[in-house]
């Protein structure tokens, strides 16, 4: 075999392992939680360790990895929107999860029904939620004296009298005590605009009903701080709308710009991309650069568009409006005169000086082949007209080898064969 076909064939063997090696390659995963480092970001639990670092993202005693393989619903126990391995309260029954555990070999399963306390809202299995038998602070109610938290024990079911005004519901399965002139969960609104005999909300699905729920659209803002009833007589029906359709209180988008509210709020912290004094969840143009978050966002909120890649997506960077690059060195893009975007440019359109030779000849075409501009505009010692590739002119591909990785094996193998020389 000749040496040049030889290395035809090295050439052709590297171009065909080159993408077959980068096809089985793993992603990293640093904390060998199952899920890849390109998928975790941020630091759930503000430890200082990156959620790609941490083996405990929420720092709730639970592993990562086990939260994921025992989670039910998705991964997300309580169906608040956060899955179990960022959330403190896997169940959302009132009680952090490190409270339920007990032992940490084997967590508590209270009432033996399969489900450990830290992942059963009902830990007694007596079908009244445990965040209704227990209170906000200690001491736990206790009602039949019996030295057992009421959450925990059966027999504690029906024992206490209904206060004046009140009466039960049924929920999933489970006997609430509703009242409908107070407001049980202290979010400004009385309970019997939340539930009734005949009906119960539970805006965010996290199987806790509103008239319980701090929270009711579960977006990590409490509903009182969303201003549900401005004038404070109970009724909701003065509630804070900052987008066209619902009330800021009762859905997890606040402005309505597809971005959800949990997510403009990073750390649970209000954040201000434009400072202009509205915070972002309820800022229908987050950098203030005229176009709609909801126009920039693109199709898929999960992943923003970010035009000039640089990791800041576009709704959140005035520079950049509605995928359009308009920064300082795109800024002649619009006018089609960005250079090497195809309006009048100095050496890619039209070659300066090319049009007409110094000796009076004519450029091949009127265009320099190569696209790139002569030194020399074709002033060679033969005065003949230059041809791409000749003439000191680049054929516009270039002469340099362009050698994949995984090819090196190859040529250190021909070369110890004495086929080629390195």
């Amino acid at each position: 075999m000749s040496k040049k076909r030889l290395l035809a064939v090295l050439a052709v063997a590297s171009l065909c392992l080159g993408p077959l090696a980068q096809a089985g390659a793993v992603e990293g995963d640093a904390d060998d939680d199952s899920i890849p480092d390109a998928e975790e970001s941020g630091d759930t639990d503000g430890d200082g360790l990156s959620d790609a670092e941490d083996d405990d993202d929420d720092n709730d005693g639970v592993l990562t990895l086990v939260e994921l393989s025992r989670a039910p619903n998705s991964g997300d126990t309580d169906g608040d929107g956060l899955p179990d391995q960022r959330d403190f309260d896997d169940d959302g029954d009132g009680l952090d999860t490190p409270l339920e555990l007990g032992p940490l070999v084997t967590p508590r399963d209270s009432d033996g029904d399969g489900r450990f306390d830290y992942l059963d809202n009902d830990d007694d299995n007596d079908g009244e939620l445990t965040i209704v038998e227990r209170a906000s602070a200690p001491p736990e109610p206790d009602v039949n004296g019996n030295s057992i938290p009421d959450y925990l024990d059966a027999a504690a079911l029906g024992s206490q009298a209904l206060p004046a005004g009140c009466e039960r519901v049924t929920f999933e399965g489970a006997a609430l005590t509703l009242c409908s002139d107070r407001d049980q969960d202290d979010d400004g609104v009385f309970s019997r605009f939340e539930a009734s005999s005949s009906f119960v909300l539970d805006t965010d699905g996290d199987h806790l009903p509103d008239f319980l729920d701090s929270d009711d659209d579960g977006d990590g803002l409490p509903s009182a701080s969303e201003n549900c009833d401005p004038n404070g007589d109970g009724n909701p029906d003065d509630a804070q709308q900052t987008g066209q359709n619902v009330v800021d209180y009762l859905l997890a988008d606040d402005d309505e710009d597809s971005v959800p509210t949990r997510d403009e709020r990073p750390r649970n912290v209000d954040r201000d991309t434009d400072s202009d004094g509205k915070p972002d969840h309820r800022d229908i143009d987050d950098d203030g650069d005229g176009v709609d978050t909801l126009i920039e966002v693109g199709d898929d909120p999960a992943h923003p568009l970010d035009t000039n890649m640089d990791g800041v997506a576009d709704y959140l960077q005035a520079g950049v409006k509605a995928g359009l690059p308009t920064s300082a060195a795109d800024s002649g893009a619009s006018a089609g005169q960005d250079a090497g975007v195809g309006g009048v440019d100095a050496g890619v359109a039209l070659d300066a000086g090319l049009t007409n030779d110094a000796d009076g000849g004519r450029d091949s075409g009127t265009r320099d082949a190569a696209v790139s501009g002569d030194a020399d505009t074709d002033t060679d010692a033969d005065d003949d007209d230059d041809l791409p590739g000749t003439g000191g002119k680049s054929s516009g591909c270039s002469t340099l080898p362009v050698q994949s990785r995984g090819s090196e094996w190859l040529l250190a193998l021909a070369a110890s064969l004495g086929l080629i020389w390195v």
